[in-house]
């Protein structure tokens, strides 16, 4: 009898044991389950993810893009920089040759009403020469004539 209670008691706590093991069991079951669901849920969420990531991924070579350009800008920022501060020397050679210009156009309308008096002096001097043949011949025909009277 006291063999049957020493077997009644180890074998009561190896049900209590077993029991105990069976809860902690369960709990990690509970765990696990949960721990798969979450594994699901960001299983689920991959595909999206992974859109994202290579959405990123295209901007960030768009991005890459535009600064591989960068020294290209930085060097036509400094061209025009360049050109910009020569401006002011420009419109200062543009005053001088406009001034230059408005010289030259006075001079050639100078030129142009001298030509056109020389013309009409010209056309004068024609019409004096005519003028004198025509007296030399009325001369002579006058001395012709008062011969022949």
């Amino acid at each position: 009898e006291e063999l049957a209670v020493a077997q009644l008691a180890r074998l009561t706590e190896a049900l209590h044991t077993a029991d105990h093991n069976c809860t902690l069991l369960k709990r990690r079951i509970e765990e696990s389950e949960e721990q798969f669901a979450e594994a699901q849920a960001l299983l689920e969420e991959l595909p999206a993810k992974e859109q994202q990531l290579s959405a990123l991924s295209a901007q960030v070579e768009a991005m890459t893009v535009e600064l591989d350009r960068v020294p290209a800008l930085e060097q036509q920022v400094a061209e025009l920089t360049t050109r910009l501060e020569e401006i002011p020397e420009k419109e200062k050679q543009v005053s001088s040759l406009t001034a230059q210009l408005e010289e030259l156009c006075e001079v050639a309308h100078q030129l142009q009403d001298r030509a056109t008096l020389q013309d009409e002096l010209l056309a004068k001097l024609r019409q004096g020469f005519r003028v004198r043949e025509l007296r030399e011949v009325a001369h002579k025909l006058t001395g012709l004539l008062s011969e022949v009277v």
